[in-house]
């Protein structure tokens, strides 16, 4: 009897994590795909397309670890999600700590609100703040949209134009920061996928 019972909780135990697993599973599709089994990573190729939590990333090629939920994206990455799109030449997103890094020919769109280029740039899905750097230009297309952090103290004419750093929060449609001067970029380490735990 106590054999049974604990195949029983076994068996239950089992079929949670799977529920789980396969509940959280991005919807991946590409002209070529492989599983790496050692690096527990799917290797996609040619018109790359993943699909997870309300996000959809386009890419020219891709590695998608699905227990870790890391993505490293290369090639006319597109990044939308909740009215906003990243476009830029390669990302490293972590479902974990919800963020993700943009790199390469930053374009940033929101609702026909606010267009922002950058050189480098992350975006937090937690916080939902977005820091651009690099040479970051900004470009405000309707004001009546767009709020002003309390620290702020511009002008809105004056506002469209070049700086070293931009916070935008994308909740609340919120500018948080100019920066104008060199800022320090911060180091972008991307790993390469490791044994997928």
């Amino acid at each position: 009897m106590k054999l049974k019972i604990k195949f029983l909780i076994v068996l239950i135990s089992l079929l949670i994590i799977t529920t789980k697993t396969f509940a959280a599973m991005p919807d991946i599709s590409a002209g070529y795909k492989s599983f790496d089994f050692s690096k527990g990573c799917y290797i996609l190729k040619y018109n790359v397309r993943v699909v997870a939590r309300g996000r959809t990333m386009t890419a020219n090629e891709a590695k998608v670890q699905v227990t870790s939920q890391k993505v490293w994206a290369n090639g006319n990455v597109t990044l939308t999600q909740e009215g906003f799109t990243f476009k830029c030449d390669s990302i490293f997103a972590q479902g974990k700590l919800k963020m993700v890094d943009v790199l390469g020919n930053v374009d940033f769109f929101q609702n026909n609100t606010i267009h922002i280029t950058s050189n480098v740039g992350q975006f937090s899905w937690g916080s939902k703040i977005a820091d651009f750097y690099g040479e970051v230009t900004i470009n405000v297309i309707d004001s009546t949209k767009i709020n002003f952090g309390d620290n702020l103290n511009v002008n809105f004419a004056d506002i469209n134009g070049i700086y070293a750093h931009i916070q935008y929060n994308v909740r609340e449609n919120k500018i948080l920061l100019l920066e104008k001067t060199a800022v320090n970029i911060p180091k972008f380490n991307i790993p390469e996928p490791d044994s997928g735990e």
